[in-house]
């Protein structure tokens, strides 16, 4: 073998383990073919990184099949720079669904699952354009490391896989908040001097009255927000449907059927 022959080995080695073929499951009345070196992951943290597509445990499922990514795609933003904050994360995985003799794909269920958390204001999401999770907050008491899970479905025999996005998105904002207070002039009262001895010729002078009153200022608030997708789940809804050689048995026994009917009545 030439040396450039035993140097290119390797190289041809590697590139043979790394690009592996598509995977296939069968699952009860489906069989799902995938290739996991095509599915894409994205997050702005804060520019676009491409995670690597193993983030993603793929696991069969009752007629479908979960990605699982544990604790590895997520987005997080804070408004702590004074302005809004907002940082996205994009998901492309193409599959195909096929049924098993005997039955039809009528519609599919997505369900996208993960925790979240949101601080003074601020909003997260995750989904697809037709099927999505959102929450915000403004000023409330906030939420901490809860958890979603949205399914939604779609109609149709094909689908050609799952599309979408996640995003976190923290806010800055004012609030008043009082700092003490100060003495400001309200009104003048009349103070009674005296009187003379029959009750009359009354005197009085005018004393200023003053009331406490808060000071307030504004103060900014900071709001924080994350997002972790945990687990996308599809699930192909099937139904039974007759194999050809069962319609041609029940066309047979027509017809049997009908021939002893002719019979008869020539009999009769």
């Amino acid at each position: 073998m030439k040396m450039h022959q035993l140097a290119l080995a390797p190289l041809l080695l590697s590139s043979s383990l790394v690009m592996a073929a598509p995977s296939t499951f069968n699952s009860t009345n489906v069989d799902i073919t995938f290739d996991i070196d095509n599915f894409v992951f994205e997050v702005e943290a804060p520019y676009l990184t491409t995670l690597p597509s193993t983030i993603a445990t793929v696991n069969s499922i009752n007629n479908g099949l979960e990605l699982d990514f544990g604790y590895n795609f997520q987005v997080s933003a804070s408004g702590g720079n004074f302005y809004t904050e907002t940082h996205n994360g994009y998901f492309s995985v193409p599959f195909s669904f096929t049924a098993q003799a005997g039955y039809k794909i009528e519609s599919y269920t997505i369900t996208y699952s993960g925790t979240y958390s949101l601080s003074n204001v601020g909003s997260v999401q995750a989904g697809d354009s037709g099927n999505s999770f959102y929450m915000s907050e403004y000023l409330g008491p906030g939420a901490y490391n809860q958890t979603f899970s949205v399914p939604g479905n779609v109609d149709g025999e094909f689908l050609p896989g799952v599309f979408g996005n996640i995003a976190a998105t923290g806010d800055y904002t004012y609030i008043q908040v009082q700092v003490g207070t100060e003495l400001q002039f309200s009104h003048y009262e009349d103070i009674l001097i005296g009187c003379d001895s029959e009750g009359n010729n009354c005197e009085y002078y005018q004393a200023p009255v003053y009331v406490e009153v808060p000071i307030y200022m504004d103060q900014g608030v900071v709001g924080e927000a994350s997002l972790t997708l945990s687990s996308i789940k599809v699930v192909a809804n099937v139904t039974a449907v007759p194999e050809a050689d069962t319609y041609a048995l029940l066309l047979a026994g027509l017809g049997v059927i009908g021939v002893m009917a002719r019979r008869r009545r020539i009999i009769n």
